[in-house]
């Protein structure tokens, strides 16, 4: 098994943060809280709970979570996932994004070709199911995970790992 990278090292995208949108934004702060609690031992339920209270997507919260354990228990190589204070993106924070947006838009295809470099093949039936709640409790609350537009820094990773950008 590989390891939890955790890091506000040099990111794989420069810039990145910014051109986001919300809903992108409030998906890569939930994944790099989470994460930075979950190093330190802490629960991260409380903050996102108020955050997503905050986005009238509550409802997003246990399934989130539950697939972020999913991810620490099945991930197959190291992955990489920054500070909440860095302003680049790694690839592995771009791919969670693509994952969201890809079941909010129902194609599994791209969706289970992301996953399958994450993580391995146990975890990659067990958890389609959460991640599938979560990004259809961010839809109902009209938050849209969309593929960061041409031009954006993240161009060059999102067409490695989805082989088109669409």
């Amino acid at each position: 098994m590989g390891h939890m990278r955790f890091s506000n090292e040099e990111a794989t995208v420069h810039g990145g943060v910014v051109g986001l949108s919300t809903a992108n934004q409030l998906v890569l702060w939930s994944l790099r809280h989470w994460f930075q609690c979950f190093s330190e031992g802490a629960s991260a339920t409380e903050d996102l709970d108020k955050a997503y209270g905050y986005a009238q997507a509550r409802k997003a919260v246990a399934p989130f979570e539950l697939t972020m354990m999913l991810f620490v228990a099945g991930h197959q190589r190291g992955l990489s996932v920054h500070l909440p204070t860095c302003h680049g993106i790694s690839r592995d924070e771009i791919a969670f994004q693509c994952l969201i947006e890809a079941s909010q838009n129902r194609d599994a295809h791209i969706a289970h070709k992301i996953l399958n470099d994450m993580i391995g093949p146990v975890a990659r039936r067990i958890v389609w199911q959460p991640l599938s709640d979560y990004a259809n409790a961010l839809a109902r609350a009209g938050m849209a995970v969309r593929t960061p537009q041409p031009g954006h820094k993240s161009m060059t990773t999102l067409a490695t790992l989805s082989g088109a950008v669409h």
